[in-house]
Formats: C-alpha cells, sequence, structure tokens
C-alpha cells in the first residue's frame, strides 16, 4: 500500500503531470457565433442605385443571428415560429451555400431604415445549363413587423434583375412547409 501512495505521489510531482495542458480542436465547435462588425456595417450601407444589394453569405449568417437573438430576448413581443425556423434554417443554409453559384440577396426599400438591416434576404442559385436563376429560401427581417409587406416589391425586383440578364426566374423550391408563405404570396401576386 505505500509503495502505491509514492508511485502515485511521484507521478504527481512529476513533469509530465504539470505540463498537461487539455487542447481543443476547432472542428469539435460546429458552429460558433460569428460577430464580425466590419461585415455588418458594410451591409447596413444602402445600394447605389436600387434596392437590391449582393451579400455574402456570412452577411446572410450574421442577419440571421442576430435578428434571432433579438426575436428570442425577453424585452421583445413574442414571435411566430416560422421567424424561429427562417433563422435557424438560414444559419444552416448560408455555411454550406458559399460557392459561385450562390446568390445572397439584400431587399433595402427606399424608405427602409438601414440600420435594422435589409427587409428581406433571399438565397438564390443561378443554374447556368439551365439558365435559371431559382430561389431556395427567403427570411423577414422581424424588425418591420408592423410595415406593410414589400415582398411583392422584392420579387419585382428580382423579375427585372433576371429579364435584364437573360436568365430564368423560379421559385418552386418556396414550396417546403417553412417557406409556403412566400411562394403563395409570389403565386398569387
Amino acid at each position: 500500500m505505500l509503495s502505491l501512495i509514492t508511485s502515485c505521489n511521484s507521478f504527481v510531482d512529476s513533469p509530465i503531470f504539470f505540463n498537461f495542458k487539455p487542447t481543443l480542436k476547432m472542428s469539435s465547435f460546429r458552429h460558433l457565433p460569428i460577430y464580425s462588425d466590419d461585415s455588418l456595417i458594410s451591409s447596413l450601407e444602402s445600394p447605389g442605385n436600387g434596392e437590391l444589394k449582393l451579400l455574402t453569405h456570412l452577411n446572410a449568417e450574421n442577419w440571421a443571428n442576430n435578428w434571432l437573438m433579438h426575436i428570442s430576448d425577453e424585452s421583445t413581443p413574442n414571435f411566430d415560429e416560422h421567424y424561429y425556423r427562417d433563422f435557424l434554417n438560414m444559419l444552416s443554409v448560408a455555411p454550406s451555400y458559399t460557392s459561385k453559384e450562390f446568390f445572397y440577396l439584400g431587399f433595402f426599400p427606399k424608405d427602409s431604415r438601414n440600420y435594422e438591416g435589409p427587409r428581406y434576404i433571399g438565397v438564390f442559385e443561378l443554374i447556368h445549363p439551365k439558365r435559371t436563376f431559382d430561389t431556395i429560401m427567403i427570411m423577414e427581417n422581424p424588425h418591420y413587423l408592423d410595415d406593410p409587406s414589400d415582398l411583392i416589391v422584392f420579387k419585382h425586383q428580382i423579375i427585372h434583375l433576371t429579364e435584364s440578364s437573360f436568365v430564368f426566374f423560379r421559385f418552386d423550391k418556396l414550396r417546403r412547409p417553412e417557406q409556403m408563405r412566400y411562394f403563395l404570396e409570389w403565386m398569387h401576386m
């Protein structure tokens, strides 16, 4: 018994024990919050000559994260479940749709308050062989709930963009349950 105690004490006193530092691999953290002030500030700038602004996937992910934090704060009123789904879907979609075929467009209406971000952010895929600009998903800024909807204006801006680029505009992928409200509004207007 005495030999066991002395061997344990010698191990604790050894330099191997004191130099032990636990290491964490970055791959073990799948999603860390991304707070890039520069990218958010640049996405606040109003587009020069139109209402659409090209964003990066990091901008969309940052806005989704910030809006999710806003609606889950205790001081904000209750929000419908679809807002949470939209923001969580964007947080899962943005890191994987980063190639040059995917576009993130922010819609800034002319009378919008730019410090609260774009009114809508849409994720689109350009399919070169078919010459189609396909809508993958849309999320809405929760700060504009009391304002009238500008979703139709957003659609018309995208249609104008696609017609001037000689590509076809599609939004069939919005038929998913979490995006159905956007599909129905675009379908009937």
